[in-house]
């Protein structure tokens, strides 16, 4: 499969203000909001009410921090991560 034509995205997502007060607009209908998974996006609201999209270039270790385990892999790369060896479970067995 020619994969050449496909992106990934990143955080962070950038909304002009006004585009984003548009797409929160509590007189819009929901159902128009939501994208197809069923869960309220402000990208797809965004889409939704007109809005362009741009792109710049982005880099292979950007990633969305969504749950512990990201942001652990985010204190890690910015050096933030504690020392968890003490935890157990965690620790590695020599």
């Amino acid at each position: 499969m020619d994969r050449s034509t496909l992106a990934g995205l990143q955080s962070p997502r950038l909304l002009r203000r006004d585009v984003l007060e548009t797409a929160l607009d509590p007189a819009r209908p929901r159902a128009e909001q939501a994208p197809p998974c069923g869960r309220f996006d402000e990208i797809h609201a965004a889409l939704a009410a007109g809005a362009r999209v741009g792109t710049v270039q982005g880099s292979h270790s950007g990633f969305a921090v969504l749950d512990r385990l990201t942001l652990w892999q985010a204190q890690i790369s910015l050096g933030l991560a504690r020392d968890t060896s003490h935890r157990r479970g965690l620790a590695r067995r020599g």
